[in-house]
């Protein structure tokens, strides 16, 4: 059972990506803001996942607060790089 909620994380975590990606390629939010709150959601859903895996809470902590954060940088930075690029 553990695993399916567990997979969900990373589920929700991708949606978290794509909605702060989008955010940002449109223009929904300012480039800042969407990173705050991408890296907030990002951040939960790669600590709960890695505490679903069995994982100790400091390397828990640690990898949902680094990883949440790279992949929150990646996101928000392509957004930014194809928003300053489009056509429209």
């Amino acid at each position: 059972m553990i695993e399916w909620v567990a997979n969900f994380c990373l589920v929700f975590l991708g949606i978290s990506l794509i909605v702060t990606y989008t955010a940002v390629r449109l223009n929904w939010l300012k480039w800042h803001i969407a990173a705050v709150s991408g890296y907030g959601s990002s951040a939960i859903f790669l600590f709960l996942y890695a505490v679903l895996k069995r994982t100790p809470a400091a390397s828990s902590l640690v990898i949902g607060l680094g990883m949440g954060l790279l992949f929150t940088a990646a996101a928000v930075t392509i957004g930014i790089f194809f928003r300053a690029n489009s056509q429209a």
